[in-house]
Parts: C-alpha cells; structure tokens; sequence
C-alpha cells in the first residue's frame, strides 16, 4: 500500500471522512495482530502517521537508509492510531 496516495485525499477530507478513515486504519492494525501469517512491511522513504502504524503492526520491517520514520503527523488526523490499538513492539 502506498501511503502517499491516502495521505493526500486525507489532507482535504471533511471530518466524516476523516473519521471513517481512522476507524478502517485502527481495524486493520488490529487485524495485521490477529492473522498468524507474518506480515513484512517495505519502507522506503516516510513512515508517519498511519504509514507508521502499519510498519510497527508488522511483524517484519525491511527498510533502505532513505526510510523515515515519524509517529506523529503534526496533523492530528492518524496519530492515535496505535493508541486504540495494543501493538507489541
């Protein structure tokens, strides 16, 4: 999944969407927990955000020197993504 994409529709949405956003997001880190099969997560360039979220919920984290990480957006829209949700780290 490439974040770029969702985080540029994000930045326009109305809180609704916004909202719904949020809640997929939070479902699926539970669900990337839940699933016995390991999940392997490529980053190249940012992680922030929800993009962030998704790295930690992976089991695997294979990352290049340009890779990024940053939990917190600064936007106030998917920071507590992993607050909703216990991720084992």
């Amino acid at each position: 999944m490439d974040m770029k994409e969702s985080a540029a529709t994000l930045f326009e949405a109305s809180p609704e969407l916004i909202y719904q956003y949020q809640s997929r997001a939070s479902r699926l880190v539970y669900n990337m927990r839940a699933i016995p099969q390991p999940i392997i997560a490529a980053v190249h360039g940012a992680a922030a955000g929800a993009g962030f979220s998704f790295a930690l919920a992976s089991d695997v984290r294979v990352i290049t020197p340009e890779a990024k990480f940053n939990g917190l957006t600064g936007r106030g829209i998917v920071e507590n993504i992993l607050e909703q949700t216990p991720v084992p780290v």
